[in-house]
């Protein structure tokens, strides 16, 4: 089943108030990108695996200022692609996590280009730019432009790949 822009604008809203737009960094190398709702109505999450795919799960909380007793159920969506598409179709209907969306987007490309080259064809400046996709995500500062690019690359040499392609 596709979904139509009404299906969008809903998990748009899903995400904005029941979920969040996860940007990891493993070993400082590896990054990834996931989108989770948690969420007490089964239904909701159902739906979200109809229309999006991704996985299930289930958690007890207990009472919390923001969460009563009780059942949920989380919905998790991974792989870069999937992610893209997800965030990509959503983006115009997001409202709260707009920005973060958009740094979720830049990422996921730059992963998918990184990917795309053959180990010895991967610019430093391509890791370094998803480096600092990561750390705007982390201080949610947003800003990513090109002048702070050559200052990761400084601050946090890249092992290895400062000797390939001059």
């Amino acid at each position: 089943m596709k979904p139509t822009q009404g299906d969008w604008g809903w998990f748009a809203g899903l995400v904005d108030g029941d979920g969040c737009i996860s940007i990891g960094s493993r070993n400082g190398r590896y990054y990834n990108t996931a989108i989770i709702v948690v969420n007490k109505k089964p239904e909701n999450i159902l739906k979200l695996m109809r229309l999006f795919g991704g996985g299930l799960g289930k958690t007890v909380r207990k009472a919390s200022s923001s969460y009563v007793n009780g059942q949920y159920y989380r919905w998790t969506l991974t792989g870069t692609d999937e992610v893209l598409n997800a965030l990509e179709q959503s983006l115009p209907h997001m409202a709260e996590k707009h920005e973060k969306a958009k740094l979720a987007i830049q990422l996921c490309r730059f992963q998918n280009e990184y990917r795309s080259l053959h180990t010895y064809k991967r610019p430093p400046e391509l890791f370094a730019k998803m480096e600092l996709i990561y750390r705007a995500a982390l201080s949610e500062t947003n800003v990513v432009n090109e002048c702070n690019v050559a200052e990761v690359r400084k601050e946090r040499p890249i092992q290895g790949l400062d000797r390939i392609g001059g």
